[in-house]
């Protein structure tokens, strides 16, 4: 299985079907998971946007925004805040042999029907995307999981909500309530689920949960820290606190 194909099987997974409304929740870095896309500063401004979902295939997302801008967007970086209130179809307009196919469009039920009858000619619905296997999406967790690049100690912010075993990831228990900005990377999960290991930043400064690596996104590099050791002991301190310290050495 290549990076693209994996990205194929989670974006199926992910099932975002016309007239769906998804958030943008982050940028994302051209080819990131195996997207084939590119993402480039015009981008930028559709990040927080809510967007109505046209179609999806081996480009991406592809969504309509209220400014009329339109673009292919890479499934892991939305979330899907509204399912179409009616069931859409996309119908295929077709002409006999050999004509390939001339048009496509996506239609309401009622639209579909009038369609139909006031052309009439041959039409057909395509069938609804089928949804892969759970073996398949983990396959594909796994294998673009492999392309994180976080160092332990970049800090990491969650961007959306997530259920158990969703979209690949293994994790099972009790979620974590409210969305962390304040995190820091520690490790993929040694048990092969290649979930991620992160520190949260709260009371318990020693605890540690796992989260899908689709949820998360990096916000900064790990702050340089200095260990010293006094009287025997080791201590941890921030290089700005180093560099202050020096100072008084000098």
């Amino acid at each position: 299985m290549t990076s693209q194909e994996a990205y194929l099987i989670l974006q199926a997974a992910f099932n975002a079907q016309p007239g769906d409304t998804v958030k943008v929740l982050r940028k994302s870095e051209s080819d990131e998971y195996g997207w084939l896309g590119s993402w480039n500063p015009l981008k930028d401004r559709c990040v927080d946007a809510l967007g109505v979902v046209k179609q999806a295939n081996r480009e991406g997302v592809f969504i309509a925004f209220s400014d009329h801008n339109v673009w292919y967007l890479p499934w892991h970086v939305l979330e899907v805040v509204k399912k179409a209130p009616d069931p859409l179809y996309r119908i295929i307009f077709e002409k006999g042999k050999p004509w390939e196919i001339v048009m496509t469009n996506t239609l309401s039920h009622n639209d579909y029907t009038k369609i139909h009858e006031l052309l009439g000619i041959e039409t057909k619905l395509m069938e609804p995307p089928e949804i892969p296997s759970r073996a398949k999406q983990v396959e594909a967790y796994k294998l673009l999981a492999k392309e994180i690049d976080w160092q332990p100690g970049d800090k990491l912010r969650l961007t959306r909500d997530y259920e158990q075993r969703e979209l690949g990831s293994d994790w099972v228990g009790k979620k974590k309530g409210g969305l962390h900005d304040n995190m820091a990377f520690v490790e993929l999960a040694g048990d092969g689920s290649c979930d991620v290991v992160c520190k949260v930043d709260d009371k318990n400064t020693n605890s540690r949960y796992l989260f899908p690596w689709w949820a998360l996104e990096k916000i900064a590099d790990a702050e340089k820290t200095h260990t010293l050791v006094l009287d025997g002991k080791e201590m941890t301190i921030s290089h700005e606190s180093f560099l202050e310290m020096k100072k008084g050495f000098k």
